[in-house]
């Protein structure tokens, strides 16, 4: 948990460096490595922005979990789940 009086308009590396591995939610790309592990006729270096992905879990989590709502007939049925990772991103990639 980040401390209460963290700046997140500021530099927070100090902050995320005193972190887990574990904890980290992206690794960041490392060029020492990446020229040491691959050959290089393989690399390629682009420009790029990531975008959004959506996954679908159905009901996979929310049966095991217990997890309900009520559908329009009034009988309490498992939720349908899913998740985004980088949907934000897509806004400034189509901008």
């Amino acid at each position: 948990m980040p401390p209460a009086d963290i700046d997140y308009e500021g530099d927070l590396t100090p902050y995320v460096r005193q972190l887990p591995r574990s904890m980290l939610p992206l690794r960041t790309h490392d060029p020492k490595r990446f020229r040491v592990k691959m050959p290089a006729d393989m690399r390629l270096t682009a420009r790029g922005i990531g975008g959004g992905q959506v996954f679908y879990f159905g009901t996979k989590y929310s049966r095991g979990d217990g997890c309900q709502g009520a559908s329009p007939d009034g009988e309490l049925i498992a939720v349908e789940m899913g998740s985004t990772a980088s949907v934000s991103r897509l806004v400034g990639g189509t901008i």
